[in-house]
């Protein structure tokens, strides 16, 4: 049984991978997620993926404002997915327990960051979004590739 859960754009340009899913407030759009209102009713932990998140797909330097009111508007959050979604785009499977779930390994991909990120087309192998697996230094990195 496949339990996934799409939030966010149909027609996304980046969609994560991540393996586990958030606790949705109960008015929540699936469409046209409100990001605040995913951060309050989940733990820290959301709040972090969510910030990471915005932090590569903003178009600016001022992502607090861009993930409290336009992540997931060009973008997408695919939780416990077993296949990959079929949109052109970026899909950037996080945590390599979620590569292997979705049948991947790095061994298939070109290593763009040693050690840590991979890419096969448009596919992105990365750490898991937090803050220790996936500092600053990570996003500047990879920033500059999801925006070409």
């Amino acid at each position: 049984m496949n339990t996934s859960l799409h939030l966010g754009s149909q027609a996304p340009y980046i969609t994560l991978y991540i393996p586990h899913c958030p606790i949705l407030p109960p008015d929540v759009d699936p469409q046209h997620p409100n990001v605040p209102a995913l951060i309050n009713a989940n733990s820290n932990h959301w709040r972090k993926i969510l910030t990471i998140y915005a932090k590569l797909a903003s178009p600016s330097a001022d992502w607090r404002s861009y993930r409290n009111q336009q992540l997931l508007q060009h973008e997408a959050l695919l939780c416990q997915s077993t296949s990959l979604a079929q949109h052109e785009g970026w899909h950037w499977v996080a945590g390599r327990a979620n590569w292997e779930g979705l049948g991947m390994t790095h061994s298939q991909c070109q290593e763009i960051v040693a050690g840590q990120v991979w890419r096969k087309g448009s596919i992105l192998l990365t750490p898991y979004p937090d803050y220790r697996q996936f500092p600053n230094r990570l996003i500047d990195q990879l920033r500059p590739l999801l925006h070409t």
